[in-house]
């Protein structure tokens, strides 16, 4: 992924190429972050099922894509 955000900046710029290098490095974090808190939170309430967490990554996952475009298209506008 370093080497593929590399060669985005050289051919876009370092602002859109620093977006692929941080985006790994960011969302698997939080990804999983969602998950334990949904985890934990459904324990504590007695439930076993662990669809919420799924579910909450998924819709974080989704949330991150239309940021990333909705940040490529600003980007876009401003050259």
């Amino acid at each position: 992924m370093t080497v593929v955000a590399g060669m985005i900046a050289k051919e876009v710029g370092p602002t859109v190429g620093g977006l692929f290098l941080a985006f790994p490095a960011i969302f698997p974090s939080g990804a999983t972050l969602i998950d334990k808190h949904e985890k934990e939170k459904k324990e504590r309430a007695g439930l076993t099922s662990g669809y919420r967490g799924k579910y909450a990554v998924a819709l974080d996952a989704a949330g991150t894509t239309m940021g990333a475009i909705g940040l490529m298209v600003f980007r876009g506008f401003n050259l």
